[in-house]
């Protein structure tokens, strides 16, 4: 999708969608690592010093997010904030929500999920990415029956994403997060997200009205985003065009 008015998009800020837990290992939390060309045109842009960049750490396999100076990280759907100069902060998870999720946690490993389950803080994932069908569906209807007992209880709810459920905190989520960079910047200041999965949805709502929302995805669904594009051709066209408005 062409960005317009592209003599006016300096300063710009750039919101990605965080991959979970922050990392210090950028192959671990940063999705587009799967197209290099991708990732290459996204640490240039990251690199500008119009941009300011919100987002998982690091901009490619080969790169270390130690060499971006304008790096801020949120993690967790916001529950972990990195500051580009290296403080961190977590926000505190009260005891009764922590029992709640080491509960779940004895819950799936005694129906033997436990190998397919991710520790984050805050919330509980489970995967099913490149398993038979047969075998999903197994695991999603034991998951999804497991995780009931617990949503609802002591700020807890149960999302899906993409091949996955998780039993997460309710908040802080990625709409949180996007409201607490937005304080932080002048009403002038371009704003775009990008993300792929369904937990993004909170900060498409959020930035409604207030910033480009993309949807970056091979196959389209429903979504509040203002766009879609398709990996990885469209998107490196996209970040050309960011790319080439803020290094004017």
């Amino acid at each position: 999708m062409p960005v317009e008015n592209s003599t006016s998009i300096r300063p710009s800020v750039g919101l990605r969608r965080d991959s979970g837990t922050i990392s210090a290992e950028p192959r671990s939390c940063l999705p587009i690592s799967r197209y290099p060309s991708v990732a290459r045109k996204h640490c240039a842009i990251q690199q500008e010093e119009s941009h300011h960049h919100f987002g998982p750490a690091g901009c490619g396999a080969e790169d270390s997010a130690q060499t971006l100076t304008n790096l801020e990280l949120w993690g967790s759907h916001g529950l972990e904030h990195e500051l580009s100069d290296g403080s961190y902060r977590k926000l505190t998870i009260h005891q009764q929500t922590l029992t709640l999720l080491s509960q779940a946690q004895e819950w799936l490993a005694a129906e033997g999920l436990s190998s397919q389950a991710e520790i984050k803080p805050g919330g509980i994932a489970v995967h099913w990415r490149g398993m038979p069908n047969a075998e999903v569906k197994k695991v999603e209807t034991a998951t999804r029956n497991g995780f009931r007992v617990f949503a609802g209880k002591s700020g807890l709810k149960m999302l899906q994403f993409e091949a996955g459920l998780e039993l997460r905190v309710a908040h802080p989520n990625k709409g949180d997060a996007v409201s607490s960079i937005l304080e932080g910047l002048h009403p002038d200041v371009k704003v775009a997200y990008l993300g792929d999965d369904l937990t993004d949805e909170d900060a498409f709502h959020t930035l409604t009205n207030r910033g480009l929302t993309v949807l970056v995805r091979r196959a389209f669904r429903e979504t509040c985003a203002q766009t879609w594009l398709k990996p990885p051709h469209e998107l490196i066209g996209f970040l050309e065009q960011w790319w080439s408005c803020i290094s004017k």
